[in-house]
C-alpha cells in the first residue's frame, strides 16, 4: 500500500499544480462512476515519478538471455538497474505529447506500461492499486472540484523513503 499512497500523493500534487483543468474534469458531473478516471490513472501511473529522480537508481533485474539494447550487448546473467519510468516515456511507444493538455491525460494508453512490471515480476496488487487510485482521485475531485495548492509547489515538504518520494503534507485550499 505504500506505493499506492506514494502514487496517489504525487498524482494529486501533479494535478493541482500542472493540470488543474484535468482535476476539474475528473470531478465533473456526468462522470458518476470511477471508470471515467481509469485512463487518467494509467497516464499518471506511467509518467509521474514515484522516486526522487535526482538520485537515479532503478529496479534490479537479471538478464535471462543475451540482448542488444541501444547498441549495447547485455549478456545473459548480467544484473541491470532498470528505470521503469524511462520505459513509460519511450517516444517510440508513447508519443511525447500523449499527456499534453487535459484531453491527452484522459486518452487510453497506446500500449501497456511497465508501471506494475511484467511477466513473473508483475505486481499481484496492480488491480487493487488501480482501483484505489481511481476511487480516491475521482471522489476527491468530485467532492472538492475547486481544490488547489495553498502555496507554491516548491514549498511542498517531501517524505523520502528508501526508494520512493511523496508529499509529507500538502497545504491546500478550496
Amino acid at each position: 500500500m505504500e506505493t499506492t499512497q506514494v502514487a496517489l500523493g504525487n498524482s494529486v500534487v501533479y494535478l493541482l499544480d500542472e493540470a488543474p483543468e484535468a482535476w476539474r474534469r475528473l470531478g465533473e458531473a456526468g462522470t458518476e462512476d470511477e471508470a471515467g478516471a481509469a485512463p487518467l490513472v494509467e497516464q499518471l501511473l506511467r509518467f509521474i515519478p514515484r522516486a526522487d529522480v535526482t538520485t537515479g537508481g532503478g529496479i534490479l533485474r537479471r538478464a535471462t538471455a543475451e540482448v542488444e539494447v541501444g547498441g549495447v550487448t547485455v549478456a545473459a546473467g548480467d544484473v541491470l538497474s532498470v528505470d521503469i519510468l524511462a520505459a513509460g516515456r519511450d517516444p517510440e511507444v508513447f508519443a511525447p505529447d500523449l499527456c499534453a493538455g487535459t484531453d491527452g491525460l484522459f486518452r487510453p494508453l497506446p500500449a501497456q506500461s511497465l508501471t506494475f512490471g511484467a511477466g513473473p515480476h508483475h505486481c499481484l496488487g496492480a488491480w487493487l492499486a488501480r482501483m484505489t487510485m481511481e476511487l480516491a482521485l475521482h471522489r476527491l475531485a468530485r467532492r472538492l472540484p475547486r481544490l488547489r495548492l495553498a502555496g507554491p509547489v516548491d514549498a511542498v515538504e517531501w517524505r523520502q523513503g528508501m526508494r520512493t518520494r511523496s508529499p509529507l503534507r500538502l497545504e491546500v485550499a478550496w
